[in-house]
């Protein structure tokens, strides 16, 4: 599933929170209708970039009990204000992988429980450090590739859900939170 997600990226895993909900915790305005795969997302979201001069996209759809959002080059899901609120009624899982960061964070009821810095080894902190541990066995951390590895097998074995390619090749509700008036997909 990895090889899927070549570039920086964010994945939110919120559960206890609708679809409608996520979209507007992230900023995005009414649903315009537009649906798109991760890749179709992926190549809007970048020309999208170019015209706020940040990034400003995500797709997000259900998986099973959990909405996912995926970022493509973003990071909006793991600021602590926006997990915080996927969060509120239930849990959420923020994955950032990008920007020179590998961070992993669990938070039930607003409250960050762990948060796992990835790369070459895990570093744990949160009100609960540990709390993950029976989900790291048997993980590699060598490089970029095994982080994003190790990570959605972490989110599977949190969430009981795997995010795979028939997700990824499915259109999903596309978000857009900036205004852009000369954006035109």
């Amino acid at each position: 599933m990895s090889q899927w997600f070549e570039e920086s990226l964010c994945m939110t895993w919120s559960r206890g929170v609708s679809l409608e909900r996520v979209a507007a915790i992230f900023g995005s305005g009414i649903d315009t209708g537009r649906r798109l795969d991760f890749i179709d997302a992926t190549i809007q979201g970048f020309e999208a970039r170019e015209i706020a001069g940040e990034a400003c996209t995500a797709i997000v759809g259900e998986l099973g009990e959990w909405v996912v959002t995926i970022e493509p080059d973003g990071y909006r899901g793991s600021d602590v204000e926006i997990w915080s609120a996927l969060s509120a009624d239930d849990q959420a899982i923020a994955f950032l992988c990008g920007f020179n960061v590998y961070k992993l964070d669990y938070v039930v009821a607003s409250e960050r429980v762990t948060n796992l810095s990835l790369w070459d080894s895990v570093h744990r902190s949160g009100i609960d450090p540990h709390r993950l541990d029976p989900f790291l066995h048997d993980l590699s951390l060598d490089d970029e590739f095994s982080v994003k590895v190790s990570a959605l097998t972490i989110c599977e074995r949190l969430t009981g859900e795997r995010l795979d390619s028939e997700w990824l090749t499915k259109k999903h509700r596309w978000l857009l939170w900036e205004d852009l008036d000369s954006f035109s997909p």
